[in-house]
């Protein structure tokens, strides 16, 4: 199964640069960070995981998913619950 390229993800998924070196894009802004070098991650699931436990290459602390994207901190954090 190929790669999630560039192209062909959306933004706030993560994707794969070269094969595999792993970035993300915020899904409200495109602010971008480096999270897998080359070869550490084959998947896009393993580089997840790294991202969820602030392994990464570029600082991702505030990084968080909403409804399976990924947003920058410079967002606010979505309201619980209806109005």
């Amino acid at each position: 199964m190929p790669r999630r390229s560039w192209q062909r993800a959306r933004q706030g998924q993560l994707f794969c640069i070269e094969c595999p070196e792993w970035h993300v894009e915020c899904s409200l802004c495109g602010e971008r960070r480096f999270l897998v070098p080359m070869g550490e991650a084959q998947t896009a699931r393993a580089a997840e995981e790294r991202l969820k436990r602030g392994e990464t290459e570029d600082d991702t602390t505030g990084w968080r998913k909403v409804k399976g994207l990924w947003q920058c901190p410079k967002h606010p954090a979505p309201q619980e619950g209806g109005a």
